[in-house]
């Protein structure tokens, strides 16, 4: 009986030294992690966002892949994003979320906001479209895969890829023509025939845009580009014509008057030449 105890005493024994040195070893890990999130919640109920900023970066590098550190990287995000503006540091932040979530739709909260940032503050529109084009392949509502595809055709017209972008406008009215987004692709078209210089075109658009849109809110906006066109053409009536229709609905008719002016200014010197 006195030896069985003993062999008891010695399994017993060793059971708790293994937990010790697994409390011993694992513990720290998950202290540590949960501690800096707390030190950045700290920080950014102070509204000390870079040191908030800086402790939710520490969690995500020490635990990358559990859920403290996938909140530490959507509260590090948003404070980098919308308080401190440090749109490069808010992209590696979405990036985790993106790379590291289990969960669909934060996945998708996270690639939007990637989108966003790279369009909208970093203007950099090469990889806006990648990410737009991430986000078109995952299945998105209808009104979603609208607006996407719809900055998809600005991002493209904005990097002069005009050929491109009068294809993204042409595909989706072709495919969604009764859309409330139809206007804005039609004037990215037009907009796009004007600056590859097929004028013609242009102005067939832009007189298409002012029949199917006359009560569009910015409908002033198709008359303003279309006297680009005939300014362009060396039309300078029409161009002035097209200007003066809208002086009085244009947010800033100062503009539209020394628009005016500047347009006569270049007719009469083409007078005296």
């Amino acid at each position: 009986m006195s030896q069985k105890f003993k062999e008891y005493r010695w399994i017993i024994g060793l059971v708790g030294l293994v937990t010790v040195l697994s409390v011993a070893i694992f513990s720290p890990k998950i202290s540590l992690d949960r501690r800096l999130l707390a030190s950045g919640k700290k920080h950014q109920e102070s509204r000390e966002w870079k040191d908030a900023a800086d402790e939710y970066d520490r969690a995500v590098h020490y635990a990358p892949n559990s859920a403290v550190g996938i909140e530490a990287a959507r509260l590090g995000g948003g404070i980098c994003l919308y308080e401190l503006k440090d749109y490069p540091r808010a992209v590696f932040f979405f990036r985790h979320i993106v790379r590291h979530s289990q969960k669909e739709a934060e996945v998708k909260w996270a690639q939007q906001k990637l989108a966003e940032v790279y369009y909208d503050k970093l203007n950099d529109y090469a990889q806006a479209i990648v990410e737009y084009q991430r986000l078109l392949q995952a299945n998105p509502d209808l009104n979603e895969a609208t607006e996407y595809k719809l900055r998809l055709a600005r991002a493209y017209f904005y990097m002069a890829n005009f050929d491109q972008a009068i294809s993204e406008a042409q595909e989706f009215v072709a495919t969604v023509p009764n859309s409330d987004k139809k206007f804005d692709m039609l004037m990215i078209k037009a907009d796009a025939l004007l600056a590859e210089k097929k004028l013609d075109e242009a102005i067939e658009l832009y007189n298409q845009l002012e029949k199917e849109f006359a009560d569009h809110p910015e409908a002033y906006q198709v008359k303003l580009n279309k006297s680009l066109a005939y300014e362009d053409k060396k039309d300078w009536d029409r161009a002035v014509a097209e200007l003066e229709a809208i002086k009085d609905k244009y947010p800033h008719p100062d503009v539209i008057a020394l628009k005016v002016r500047s347009i006569l200014r270049r007719k009469e010197r083409k007078k005296d030449l």
